[in-house]
């Protein structure tokens, strides 16, 4: 993407903010660009766009992000200095409706040039096991490879040769998750997803070949991270509706008189607890 028309347009926003000193429509223009560049990122790394109408806050869905390829790879996309900036300054932005310091304004700035400065891979990219091996420097791999006519003495290679073979694919993994923290690189990210693909599928039991699913995006759990986030904010209700209905039943000891009051209200906080703990065991109980 050429940003040079972008960035001409953002300066001279900048300098009229500057003569007139309200920098609202700066501190709105930030949020905006960030947010774009941000549901890019996600996007390329296949993940759902920001959903604005559930109120979804920046740092949350940069959050999720973050929280896939943490449960995955043991990686972070973003580093948790800019989360918690972005919370911080999205947090004031929120409650004073874009006002915000001029220093909130340049935090924010500098973290969405940070954000293009991000080569993300092209995870809808599809797997083959030549690329695999040549990616990862795995010379041991073709002893694992599928191949036509496959004998017996291979065979034998291949099951003593695993464990080799994930030892130093952890030596690896362990040696990108350093690098990427330190840096993010497209190239890498690209590296830990293969290894991670090709690791799953060697732990895997009873399984007589390596295998790989369509794209680099597909070797990937989205659904469990998303699944994680949800559970906790579920438990976090029950533990709230609990806690009001034992906070109303103290208090009708203490004075019976407001039963007739609060009586209903706890007998629709009690019904919310169990309908939540039902949905909580329905959703992960297969976890």
């Amino acid at each position: 993407m050429n940003y040079t028309i972008l960035d001409a347009k953002l300066k001279s926003l900048i300098h009229v903010c500057k003569e007139t000193g309200n920098y609202k429509k700066l501190a709105v223009t930030c949020f905006i660009l960030t947010s774009n560049q941000a549901n890019e990122i996600g996007i390329r790394l296949g993940i759902r766009p920001r959903n604005k109408d559930s109120n979804e806050s920046l740092y949350q869905y940069l959050r999720i992000i973050n929280s896939v390829f943490e449960k995955n790879l043991q990686i972070r996309i973003f580093k948790e200095e800019y989360l918690e900036t972005i919370k911080k300054c999205e947090s004031v932005f929120m409650k004073n409706r874009g006002n915000i310091p001029i220093i909130y304004i340049k935090q924010i700035l500098g973290i969405y040039y940070e954000f293009r400065k991000l080569e993300i891979p092209n995870l809808y990219k599809e797997l083959n096991s030549e690329e695999v091996i040549l990616t990862t420097n795995l010379e041991l791999y073709s002893f694992l490879a599928p191949t036509v006519g496959h004998k017996k003495t291979k065979k034998n290679n291949s099951t003593n040769l695993t464990p080799l073979i994930l030892q130093k694919i952890r030596k690896q993994e362990m040696a990108l998750q350093k690098d990427l923290e330190y840096k993010f690189d497209s190239q890498k990210l690209e590296t830990a997803i293969y290894l991670n693909s090709l690791k799953n599928s060697l732990d895997t039991k009873h399984k007589k070949r390596v295998a790989f699913q369509g794209s680099l995006k597909d070797n990937l759990s989205y659904k469990g991270s998303l699944e994680d986030i949800f559970g906790h904010l579920i438990l976090g209700v029950i533990i709230l509706f609990s806690g009001l209905s034992i906070s109303f039943l103290v208090q009708m000891t203490y004075d019976p008189s407001i039963v007739s009051y609060i009586s209903l209200w706890i007998m629709f906080l009690f019904a919310g607890v169990i309908i939540l703990i039902i949905l909580y065991l329905k959703m992960f109980k297969r976890r």
